[in-house]
């Protein structure tokens, strides 16, 4: 990545195209977020952002948490 950074690729653009090291997602309704992390735990599960609807029928968007 550093390689690619330093041709000119900016950041944002970089997360875009690679995955970041996400091996895997799990989507899980936010209100069982906490057991899920729980469940996780052995395994450094963490949040990696969250999906919400869009206006007029569009589809719904994925939202990063860039913690």
């Amino acid at each position: 990545m550093r390689l690619i950074a330093s041709a000119g690729v900016a950041t944002p653009e970089l997360r875009r195209t690679f995955n970041l090291g996400v091996g895997m997602t799990i989507v899980v309704p936010e209100a069982s977020a906490d057991a899920a992390l729980a469940a996780l735990a052995p395994w450094r599960g963490r949040t990696i952002g969250r999906l919400v609807p869009r206006a007029g029928g569009e589809p719904t968007r994925f939202v990063g948490d860039h913690a």
